[in-house]
């Protein structure tokens, strides 16, 4: 595995992690994924001692930037603007991209003195992390930021919360499983499934179909059966 972009690069540290998890060697491990024994020693350290925060790029070689008081204003004035489109809060890479010029370390070490906690700022976002369901064993603020950074398009309602919280703090939830959401004249609907070291592909996207089969029928949309699963 070559690791060009960024996308690919952070799925080579994610892969060389899950492999050493599953006990493998440093040298099967960079022959399986075809890289450095090196390069597989860097990652499964900075792992161990940092956790997913040590598997983001570090600044380069340079004169370092100096951030201060007025960053962490900065900062501040993002979160007070609406998130992205496609997406449903700020995270860390999320603001770090907005700015610009700040590394998204600093502004995870930012928050974390500020104590600005992204996944409560609102009961609402609160809720919404706590249902998003534990198919894998991952923090799951930290699970959703590697998903914003590696997929193209955002997930919205899909798999929140959607409900109402009434004057006395009572609130009625459900999860946007299977569920429509229409939006500029267009419907949008996202079906999945677990994804385990040992899914195999083809599987997975037959489930996904058979959960949007029924649905796509209610609402009269053609389904393309013999399609490969590529152009699914």
């Amino acid at each position: 595995m070559r690791a060009g972009s960024t996308e690919q690069r952070q799925l080579l540290r994610i892969r060389i992690v899950l492999e050493a998890a599953d006990g493998h060697a440093t040298r099967e491990i960079a022959r399986e994924l075809e890289t450095t024994p090196t390069t597989v020693s860097l990652w499964r350290i900075r792992y161990a001692r940092e956790g997913l925060d040590g598997l983001e790029d570090r600044l380069r070689s340079g004169t370092p930037p100096i951030y201060d008081e007025a960053t962490d204003q900065r900062i501040r004035k993002v979160l007070d603007q609406p998130p992205p489109k496609g997406f449903a809060r700020w995270n860390g890479p999320l603001i770090a991209r907005s700015l610009g010029d700040v590394d998204v370390q600093y502004v995870w070490r930012s928050l974390r003195k500020q104590k600005i906690d992204l996944a409560g700022r609102n009961v609402l976002e609160a809720v919404q992390m706590s249902v998003i369901p534990k198919v894998i064993e991952t923090p799951k603020i930290a699970a959703v930021d590697l998903i914003a950074a590696l997929e193209p398009v955002g997930r919205g309602a899909s798999m929140g919360a959607l409900g109402r919280v009434y004057g006395n703090g009572d609130f009625e939830l459900t999860l946007t499983i299977r569920t429509f959401a229409v939006t500029g004249g267009r419907i949008h609907l996202w079906v999945g499934g677990g994804i385990v070291w040992d899914s195999d592909p083809e599987d997975e996207v037959e489930e996904s179909w058979t959960k949007a089969r029924p649905l796509l029928a209610a609402i009269g949309a053609p389904l393309v059966e013999d399609a490969p699963a590529q152009a699914r």
